[in-house]
């Protein structure tokens, strides 16, 4: 899985430097238009490599008259193991992508250049195309729950621990950027594996889609904290301290559906 995701991350390494260098040039609309036609075709290329399995006319005849039962439902979280995924999920995205959007933001408050930023999301990308190929081997030795719950509590440490004395000494952010890049991609590496551990393969579809609709709204609330980065002078509480509350969430969360997985099983 890691593998298989982890261009995300390459494109987080190249992208940053490309926009940096052709922004002042050509501005924005063009420079939006550049980076489109670089990703296009990778794009096209997905299209046409990408192939369906090999099914009988039965099976399609099957998987068409019942398409409607795999589409996501909130009825799932009235379980108990799918809704404390969804939520440690809910809290996990809101910590995480809180950094993610307001890294480079934060770097500007902080007297550095607008290059230096940018700087900032490539080196983050390297740690998280990393974090994404190594995760799913620790998790296949130690568990992925427990994996996931490890990686959260060196998120949580490396936030109060890293970036929050970064704004005495801006030269930790480097570290902190690095090291949450690692555990961010690992997170988003093993969150789909995790999932697999509470559905049969056949319904892995409607489990995914229903937990991933539910924490989609951590994605908007981290985005929607610009109104209040702007309004208070002072990004250490604004975004520091909510990043912390989250991911401390996510492993409390997490580590109840590993609990309640071990009550099952014995």
């Amino acid at each position: 899985m890691g593998l298989a995701i982890s261009g995300g991350s390459a494109s987080g390494i190249v992208l940053p430097l490309i926009i940096s260098s052709i922004l002042p040039k050509i501005g924005f609309q063009k420079m939006t238009l550049a980076v489109s036609v670089v990703l296009l075709p990778f794009e096209i290329a997905a299209v046409v490599l990408m192939k369906t399995p090999a099914l009988s006319a039965k099976r399609r005849q099957s998987l068409r008259a019942d398409g409607w039962k795999a589409m996501p439902s909130l009825r799932l979280l009235l379980d108990l193991q799918p809704f404390l995924m969804a939520l440690g999920l809910l809290f996990g995205e809101l910590g995480m992508f809180i950094p993610m959007t307001y890294v480079t933001s934060y770097a500007l408050k902080q007297d550095m250049s607008l290059s230096i930023a940018y700087y900032l999301i490539t080196s983050m990308s390297c740690g998280s195309l990393l974090g994404r190929c190594m995760a799913g081997f620790i998790g296949d030795h130690i568990g992925w729950f427990n994996t996931q719950i490890i990686i959260f509590g060196l998120s949580t440490t490396s936030i109060l621990g890293i970036w929050l004395p970064a704004e005495a000494n801006p030269n930790f952010l480097w570290l902190f950027v690095i090291l949450f890049g690692f555990c961010s991609g690992s997170s988003i590496s093993l969150a789909p594996v995790c999932m697999s551990r509470l559905c049969k393969t056949e319904n892995y579809g409607k489990v995914s889609g229903t937990l991933f609709a539910f924490s989609s709204i951590g994605w908007s609330a981290s985005s929607a904290t610009k109104c209040i980065v702007q309004a208070i002078d002072n990004p250490c509480w604004t975004i520091v301290w909510p990043s912390f509350a989250m991911l401390d969430k996510f492993e409390d969360s997490s580590g109840w559906v590993e609990l309640e997985n071990k009550t099952l099983s014995s």
